[in-house]
């Protein structure tokens, strides 16, 4: 389901091959790494990425994680597996994830590591 959705957001024009390509890789990472991968929460965090990516690409603001909202999330459990998990990422990313984006992805993976 989460690869259908993102062929559909490719097929709409709406990403990319890259950006489609990219979200396959971090599926395929997720799905290892994380149990019940498949979930609502995964939905939500295959299309930010799909989306993040894609604004990224065309150069558009990223906005960036309320600090408050970011101090809470360095004192989740989760956060260094979620950062860890990050980094794994974006070694394959073919463009520079901005930081205002780093935060709001390891935010998503800090929320499916509570799953």
């Amino acid at each position: 389901m989460l690869r259908k959705r993102t062929e559909i957001l490719r097929d709409a024009n709406i990403i990319n091959q890259e950006v489609r390509d990219f979200v396959f890789y971090c599926i395929d990472v997720l799905e290892t790494d994380i149990e019940n991968f498949q979930s609502d929460k995964a939905e939500v965090f295959v299309t930010h990425m799909a989306m993040a990516m894609q604004r990224i690409v065309n150069g558009e603001e990223v906005n960036e994680l309320d600090d408050f909202i970011w101090k809470e999330m360095l004192e989740e459990e989760c956060f260094g597996k979620a950062e860890e998990m990050y980094n794994k990422i974006s070694q394959k990313s073919f463009i520079k994830i901005p930081e205002g984006e780093k935060k709001f992805i390891i935010m998503h993976i800090c929320n499916l590591l509570q799953q």
